[in-house]
């Protein structure tokens, strides 16, 4: 049986809760840490680039989660 097929509802929902509740402290850091090191006067993380980077990784797991869902 498929790895994925056999991880519990209840596992998705433990993990995305644990995600949702890291994800401000993780923006947060990640945009303090571009502000300190500048590029030409301008951080370089900013919380659009966190945003997107994040939607594409979101992304990239509902792809192979649902792949075989998928209708043309």
């Amino acid at each position: 049986m498929n790895l994925i097929q056999r991880i519990p509802g209840r596992a998705y929902l433990l993990l995305g809760v644990t995600i949702f509740g890291a994800a401000n402290a993780v923006t947060r850091q990640l945009t303090e840490l571009g502000a300190e090191n500048l590029i030409d006067g301008r951080n370089p993380i900013s919380f659009c680039n966190v945003l997107f980077v994040g939607n594409i990784w979101a992304l990239l797991i509902f792809l192979r989660l649902y792949y075989q869902d998928l209708t043309q």
